[in-house]
């Protein structure tokens, strides 16, 4: 059988867990707002930008590697076994 005690740390828990899911909820829903309000400004601003410069909205470049070459599909990969100048790691 339980005594008060048991009974009271249920109680915090419970209360605990109450105020942890309140505080999610209104943080989700705050962030919903703001959200919501800085779409249409963040789209504004990308619109300005593109009526009045040449290039894109957002910054691209071509990625170039070691002695100009592109590259390769496999420098990508993060399993390397090579270092740059095509020794193997020890």
């Amino acid at each position: 059988m339980w005594n008060a005690t048991e009974a009271r740390s249920m109680e915090t828990s419970d209360a605990a867990a109450e105020a942890e899911w309140l505080t999610r909820s209104v943080n989700a829903v705050l962030a919903l707002a703001v959200l919501i309000v800085l779409v249409p400004v963040l789209l504004l601003i990308a619109l300005v930008v593109k009526l009045t410069s040449r290039g894109a909205v957002l910054y691209t470049q071509e990625r170039v590697g070691l002695d100009r070459r592109l590259p390769s599909p496999d420098a990508r990969n993060h399993n390397r076994t090579r270092d740059l100048g095509g020794r193997p790691f020890t």
